[in-house]
C-alpha cells in the first residue's frame, strides 16, 4: 500500500551520478578510469542498504505518527509528503556516499591519470576496441536474455478456488460468511483470489484469518506485509519474535509472531508467506525464493496468510490457541496455494 523508493530506480541513479561524476572522461572502462569504475559500482552496491533503511525508516515513522496523530497521519497530503521526503533522504544519502568516495580515491584516481596519458593516447583505438565494444556487445546481449526472460509465460498451475477453503479445520467451526474488503481495498490488495473469515473454537475462542493469493507476482501485485498495512489502520505492532508451528503430521515451520494493540484491543498475530512448495517468515527470503522460481520454475504465485485472536487476560493460551490454527491452516493449504 505504500510507494517507496525504488531499488532498480536508485541503483541506476548510482550509475547516472557516477557517470556524470568522472575525473577523467578517456578513462579505459567505457569512459570510466580506474578509480572512477570502482566508485561507481560501489556507489551502485550502497544504493541497496540505502533503500533497505530508508524504506524500514519510513514504516517506523508510520508507526509512531500513527500513534501520536491517528490513522490520519498516514492517509492523503501526509502520505505523499513522507514518500517524497524519504525519497529526497535516498538521494542525500547517495550523494554523500559519491563524495565521500571521490575524495577516498582522489590521490590514487589522479596519479594514474598521469601515469596513463601517454598510453592512453597512443593506444586510443585498442582501447575502443578493449573496452567500448565488448561493453556494447554485453549490453545488447544483456538485453536479448532480459527481453527473453520477460517474455517467457508462467506456466498456470491448477488450483481450488478459496471460496471453497473448509469450514471446519480441527475444532475451530466457521463463524458466519466470509469477510469482504470494500472494492477500493481490494484494489489496492491486488490479489488473485484471497479468504477472510472467523473461526470460533470449543472454548469460544474467536480467531480471524486471511489468506490473500497472488497467481503472479511479476506485474507489480504482490504481498502487502503486514508492518506496512497494519501501522497505516491504527494498530501497534509489539514483540516481534519468530515461532515454530508444528502440524499434525509432525512438519514445522517458522512463522511471524507479533502483539497488536489498537485502543484498548490487544491481539496475537501469526503470519508467514507460503507458496511454491515454500514456507517463510521473512519476507525478504521469499522474495529471493520468488525470483528464482521465476527462472528455474517460471512460477511466481503464493500467499501471505494470517491468523488473529484477542489476547484477553492469558497471553501464551491466547498464543497456542493462533499457532494451533495456524498449523490447521497450513495442512490445507497446498491445494488453494499451490506447491
Amino acid at each position: 500500500m505504500q510507494r517507496h523508493p525504488s531499488l532498480m530506480t536508485l541503483v541506476t541513479l548510482a550509475l547516472i551520478l557516477a557517470y556524470f561524476t568522472r575525473r577523467d572522461e578517456s578513462g579505459r572502462i567505457a569512459n570510466f578510469s580506474t578509480a572512477d569504475f570502482w566508485r561507481a559500482v560501489i556507489l551502485m552496491v550502497t544504493a541497496v542498504p540505502i533503500a533497505v533503511l530508508t524504506n524500514a525508516a519510513r514504516v517506523t515513522g508510520t508507526g509512531v505518527m500513527t500513534y501520536y496523530y491517528g490513522k490520519q497521519a498516514t492517509e492523503g497530503m501526509w502520505h505523499d509528503a513522507s514518500r517524497w521526503l524519504v525519497y529526497l533522504v535516498a538521494l542525500v544519502l547517495l550523494f554523500g556516499v559519491n563524495l565521500l568516495l571521490k575524495k577516498i580515491l582522489r590521490g590514487k584516481s589522479s596519479e594514474m591519470a598521469k601515469v596513463s596519458e601517454a598510453a592512453l593516447i597512443t593506444h586510443h583505438s585498442s582501447l575502443v576496441t578493449k573496452s567500448v565494444l565488448p561493453l556494447i556487445v554485453v549490453l545488447i546481449l544483456s538485453g536479448v536474455a532480459i527481453n527473453w526472460f520477460a517474455n517467457r509465460a508462467e506456466i498456470a498451475v491448477q488450483r481450488t478456488s478459496l471460496a471453497t477453503f473448509p469450514p471446519t479445520l480441527g475444532e475451530w467451526k466457521q463463524k458466519g460468511n466470509d469477510i469482504k474488503f470494500e472494492p477500493g481495498i481490494e484494489s489496492v490488495l491486488g490479489t488473485t483470489d484471497y479468504t477472510m473469515r472467523e473461526y470460533t473454537a470449543a472454548d469460544g475462542r474467536i480467531a480471524n484469518i486471511y489468506v490473500g493469493y497472488y497467481a503472479s507476482q511479476r506485474a507489480g501485485a504482490t504481498y502487502h506485509s503486514p508492518q506496512n498495512c497494519l501501522p497505516g489502520a491504527g494498530w501497534m505492532l509489539k514483540e516481534p519474535q519468530y515461532i515454530t508451528v508444528t502440524t499434525a503430521d509432525g512438519r514445522t515451520f517458522t512463522a511471524n509472531r507479533y502483539i497488536i494493540e489498537n485502543g484498548v484491543y490487544k491481539e496475537v498475530m501469526i503470519y508467514w508467506y507460503q507458496g511454491r512448495g515454500h514456507i517463510e517468515a521473512s519476507e525478504y527470503r521469499d522474495k529471493i525464493n520468488t525470483v528464482l522460481d521465476s527462472v528455474t520454475r517460471r512460477r511466481t504465485d503464493g500467499a501471505m496468510v494470517r491468523v488473529m485472536t484477542s489476547v484477553g487476560s492469558d497471553e501464551a493460551a491466547s498464543l497456542a490457541a493462533a499457532s494451533d490454527l495456524a498449523a490447521r491452516l497450513a495442512e490445507q493449504l497446498p491445494p488453494y496455494v499451490p506447491e
